[in-house]
């Protein structure tokens, strides 16, 4: 029993140190633009206790974590990185624990659960703070598959996979795969062997798939309508006259380059978009489709563990290829396909465990000790390499730009990060000049983001080519025509072309929704000032005036209540991140 209990104590932490070592060289690392993202969403939090705050958040589980990150480790990145690692340790040993019910042999099972923990594709996860997301989502439903997927679901299990598999459905939308995984794994195997159980496990099965569906729409309305917030145009969904061409085009080759990109990872940024225009790529998603069904068929009597492996790999890449319609042009992100990641490592931990079964002592000693060590080493090393890449956005983008140099994202986020060096270096004009350019660059690959026609009216702006800051702004608007910076911007340029009128009724429908904005105040009676109506001028003056001094007001009564609401004040739950290069202050005017 001793002996027993100190084998599979080393064996955890075996594995638990493996996954700490996958990614460990991203300690060093950076945070990236959507580690930026991330921070902004925590601002609509409160405190750690503010519920509806937290149900606003896109990735509520993620949120906290990261919260609870900000307030022990405060400004250093390294806690960040660390608890990423953390928590993909903890990802590998559930891993490892389902695997020890699903696999007979114990030595396949723990080199399949190490060889998900060395996996490449687990440094896109790990190696961003922002996707820390997707690898909770991940440990939710290996726990929910855990409680789940045994001979007998008893009330425990329920409860368990329950609330697992209600968490990671508000976290990642690959948790929509869920379902799709019992049904796979009562069909295969459970039926074979208790067929008088099947159709309670498949009504049992979809109520489950409802259930998921259900919290994971209601949560992204939820986040739609009161989020603090708003989601970038490229983020919004199509039109609906656009799905029955998409899903005929744009889903299957999302399941081929989900499945290149699993079994061949590349550079983080190298495609963002599906490439709409090659049939080629949504032939090769109809084969590889048609090529995972015909082997399920096939296998599903002779060998079901292969094939529940298989419907893992095919659940996965369809869950991660309908993403797609989340987005205008279309993108399977490599982070997302760290869910799928243990379905690959279950088809590696069956060949092993045929290779261990293998009668002569020699061939299984070779395969365990020889074979596998060089396949972790390489992984590993392959893993660290591509964590390293995330220690500067700089060396990001150039890798993304070496292999695929008409990605209008990663122009894009070139043009981004010159604005950032421009606040920060005493020769502003070489880098606006090279933002400009960068940022046309994206434009010309059709990349039509609202923030690509954003910057491109700023250094409009700059040049004082008002005209052009004016068309860029309105395009910029038919992409987001909510956005209030978008608007404000337009304002300024109409105002810059002496076109007081107009820019005062954009502002005034601004103040509409913003009628405690003192800025907007003051630019509405600059346009009455220059039209020389210096009564309507004074009134706005006056009301600018009267909101500052309530504003002081309120300050120097929260300077002598100071000590008061420091004590009950929240925990801050900031991310140390540079501000986002764009602004909304008007040019100075006198």
């Amino acid at each position: 029993m001793l002996n027993s209990m100190i084998t599979k104590f080393w064996l955890y932490t075996t594995i638990a140190l493996l996954a700490l070592a996958s990614c460990v060289i991203s300690l060093t690392s950076e945070l990236v633009y959507d580690d930026e993202r991330a921070a902004r969403e925590l601002h609509g939090i409160t405190s750690l206790t503010d519920l509806r705050g937290l149900a606003s958040q896109m990735a509520p589980v993620r949120q906290i974590t990261l919260a609870v990150d900000a307030a022990t480790w405060k400004k250093d990145n390294l806690g960040f990185h660390s608890m990423n690692l953390v928590y993909h340790a903890l990802t590998a040993l559930v891993l490892l624990a389902l695997l020890r019910q699903l696999l007979g042999c114990a030595p396949a099972a723990q080199w399949t659960a190490g060889l998900f923990a060395l996996i490449p594709i687990s440094a896109a996860a790990v190696g961003v703070v922002a996707h820390r997301g997707e690898i909770l989502g991940t440990l939710m439903m290996l726990i929910a598959c855990l409680a789940w997927l045994r001979p007998q679901r008893d009330w425990i299990a329920w409860t368990v996979g329950g609330i697992a598999a209600a968490l990671a459905a508000v976290e990642t939308s690959m948790s929509l795969m869920l379902p799709l995984l019992l049904l796979a794994y009562d069909q295969l195997l459970v039926a074979p062997s208790s067929p008088e159980r099947t159709r309670s496990r498949w009504v049992e099965t979809g109520a489950v798939a409802l259930a998921l569906f259900a919290l994971h729409i209601a949560h992204r309305w939820w986040v739609s309508v009161h989020s603090y917030w708003s989601p970038e145009s490229w983020e919004t969904a199509p039109a609906w006259s656009d799905w029955l061409i998409r899903s005929l085009r744009d889903w299957p080759a999302g399941v081929f380059v989900a499945l290149r990109w699993l079994v061949f990872p590349l550079p983080f940024i190298n495609d963002h978009g599906l490439t709409p225009s090659s049939w080629f790529v949504t032939l090769a998603g109809l084969a590889t489709l048609a090529v995972l069904a015909a082997l399920i068929r096939s296998q599903m009597r002779q060998q079901p563990r292969l094939a529940f492996g298989l419907a893992w790999l095919l659940a996965g890449c369809a869950v991660a290829a309908l993403n797609v319609f989340r987005y205008r042009y279309g993108a399977i992100h490599e982070s997302e396909l760290y869910t799928i990641a243990p379905g690959l490592c279950l088809l590696g931990g069956i060949a092993i465990e045929r290779f261990c079964k293998l009668e002569r002592i020699s061939a299984q000693l070779w395969v365990e000790v020889g074979a596998l060590t060089i396949m972790a080493i390489t992984l590993g090393t392959w893993s660290n390499w591509r964590a390293y890449q995330f220690r500067s956005e700089t060396r990001l983008l150039a890798v993304s730009l070496s292999n695929h140099p008409d990605s209008g994202l990663s122009h894009l986020a070139l043009g981004r990060l010159c604005l950032e060096t421009m606040r920060r270096t005493a020769d502003k004009g070489v880098m606006r000049v090279t933002a400009e350019r960068e940022f046309e660059k994206a434009r010309e690959l059709n990349w039509n983001y609202y923030e690509t026609y954003g910057n491109l009216g700023e250094m409009a702006m700059h040049r004082r080519d008002y005209t052009r800051a004016e068309s860029c702004y309105r395009q910029a608007l038919a992409l987001h025509p909510t956005g209030t910076g978008g608007r404000l911007r337009l304002g300024n340029a109409l105002h810059a072309q002496r076109r007081f009128s107009d820019a005062r009724e954009i502002y005034q429908q601004l103040l509409i929704e913003k009628p405690r904005a003192i800025d907007l105040y003051r630019l509405i009676a600059d346009t009455y000032e220059a039209e020389n109506k210096i009564t309507e001028a004074t009134r706005f003056l006056e009301q600018a005036k009267r909101l500052m001094d309530e504003a002081r007001q309120k300050e120097l009564e929260a300077a002598g209540n100071k000590a008061e609401i420091a004590a009950e004040a929240p925990p801050v739950v900031t991310l140390p991140v540079a501000i986002a290069p764009q602004t909304n202050a008007p040019r100075s005017r006198k």
